[in-house]
């Protein structure tokens, strides 16, 4: 009897120790996928962000050739009326 009682406390000795391996196993995996999915979205957030800078930069560039177009529009317009101001010979 005392034979088959300390075989019965191994076997539960043994089964103790075997769930706590997996559920690390468990534990383990979960996190990696947790870090994993976050990384991902980490990324995706990043790419947006990346891609939102160089729109912004593009738009600056084009808002820069407008300026200067502008700026010479400008000048043309001003010296255009400069002409139209001077007096004409002969009047």
């Amino acid at each position: 009897m005392a034979a088959l009682r300390e075989e019965a406390e191994k076997t539960i000795q043994k089964l103790i120790k075997v769930e706590p391996p997996e559920d690390l196993k468990d534990f383990v995996s979960h996190t990696v996928k947790a870090y994993e999915d976050v990384q991902h979205r980490a990324d995706e957030q990043l790419q947006f962000f990346v891609s939102s800078v160089k729109s912004i930069t593009n738009a600056q560039k084009e808002i820069e050739i407008l300026y200067k177009k502008v700026e010479e529009l400008t000048q043309r317009i001003e010296a255009l009326e400069k002409l139209q101001k001077k007096p004409k010979r002969g009047q």
